[in-house]
């Protein structure tokens, strides 16, 4: 197949597991002989480039270090110059299918352009994010009646409702659920849970024996719904117990005052020489991260659509305490291959690291069994199969409702 994947960011220049996904999805495609080519944002860089098969030419209507906002007319002028930049390198690529990612702040310009063209038109939603496309629904009141003028009549291009959804995958069945619930027509798709590539996240040497101090971490955006402050309180009553017992890392970068709150907490707790913020990793050296730590904490307490850290984490041999919300329900099992901890109940993560970091049997069952559960289920290749045979059945399907 010949592919032309379109997403708001690409690595190196990327901000989560959307991006990377992308392009190992893209990487394993092309090491099975399909052609995978990229169009994004040039988000990361001055000017419109191309290196090899990634066009970095399409634009943001913000960039993602300042908030969204609805800026209803830098929207539109965003989906323009992305629906006229996809239509020219449609005509030049001329691809079998294009495979839709992440258009959070980039628009469905380039989803629009390839649909109105007739070209098969594939989508996978990782995240809620096209909840911000959605538009209001008809009101009496004055406010929500000007919105639906504005985003029914004179902006629709800024919304999904000339948007197809007959081909779309989604991660989880929470996702999707939670789609359908925010007005995304969702209802078709196909639910294909994404994986990781094992080679990159070996099992450690020696697990389940563990550092002198205790190294527990943390992987993601420091932002407030990621929870990442509930691992300070966490780690200064560990502390308490057990003086100089604890080291805690924050891998990621994210919000400036939310990362400011965080120093706050940890100095109020005084606590500063048992944390560290290493700030971004390169998505290549993050499994090197994993097997050095013995334990990660996963914070989040929003509805995390899936769990791309969870798996990586299992894959390499670092126990996991996490919450129990989103996506994640569906693969994690408490005292099996995780421990949940209640992050409304004040202690209780401290409680489950006492619990993995002193129980052997406990925490070499946990080891195993989540490397088991990723290897069974959740293999870069294992995903890699289901979206092969889901962009081949979007294509076929396609020509057969186009006949």
């Amino acid at each position: 197949m010949r592919i032309l994947n379109i997403t708001n960011l690409y690595p190196p220049h990327f901000l989560g597991g959307y991006e990377v996904l992308c392009e190992y999805t893209s990487k394993y495609l092309e090491k099975r002989g399909h052609e995978v080519f990229i169009l994004t944002s040039r988000h990361g860089v001055d000017e419109p480039t191309s290196e090899g098969r990634i066009y970095r030419r399409l634009k943001l209507y913000q960039p993602f270090d300042r908030p969204a906002g609805l800026q209803r007319s830098k929207r539109l002028t965003t989906f323009r110059h992305n629906h006229t930049v996809t239509r020219c390198l449609l005509r030049q690529l001329q691809p079998d299918v294009v495979f839709i990612w992440s258009q959070l702040r980039l628009t469905a310009g380039g989803a629009m352009a390839a649909q109105e063209a007739n070209f098969p038109v594939a989508m996978t939603m990782n995240d809620n994010h096209l909840q911000s496309f959605v538009p209001p629904k008809w009101g009496i009141k004055l406010l929500q009646l000007r919105r639906c003028i504005l985003d029914n009549i004179l902006y629709p291009h800024i919304t999904i409702k000339n948007l197809k959804f007959d081909h779309v995958t989604c991660i989880s069945e929470d996702l999707k659920s939670n789609l359908i619930d925010l007005g995304v027509p969702v209802q078709k798709a196909k639910v294909i849970y994404q994986g990781i590539p094992l080679h990159r996240f070996p099992m450690k040497d020696n697990p389940g024996i563990l550092h002198k101090p205790i190294h527990l971490c943390y992987v993601g955006q420091l932002q407030e719904w990621k929870g990442v402050h509930l691992a300070i309180p966490a780690l200064a009553s560990l502390l308490k117990k057990n003086p100089d017992g604890y080291w805690l890392e924050l891998i990621g970068t994210g919000d400036a005052g939310y990362t400011d709150r965080l120093v706050s907490d940890i100095k109020y707790n005084n606590i500063e020489k048992n944390v560290h913020f290493r700030g971004r990793v390169p998505p290549d050296q993050i499994g090197k991260i994993y097997r050095k730590h013995d334990v990660f904490l996963f914070t989040s307490t929003w509805e995390e659509p899936f769990g791309l850290t969870h798996l990586e984490a299992m894959a390499s041999g670092t126990p996991v305490i996490s919450t129990f919300r989103g996506g994640m329900k569906e693969f994690l099992i408490h005292e099996e291959n995780c421990l949940i901890f209640n992050p409304d109940q004040p202690g209780h993560l401290a409680e489950q690291v006492g619990r993995i970091v002193n129980d052997d049997k406990l925490r070499h069952k946990i080891i195993y069994n989540a490397r088991q559960t990723i290897e069974q289920k959740f293999s870069a290749s294992h995903y890699v199969d289901h979206i092969e045979k889901f962009l081949e059945w979007t294509i076929k399907n396609h020509h057969i409702s186009s006949a």
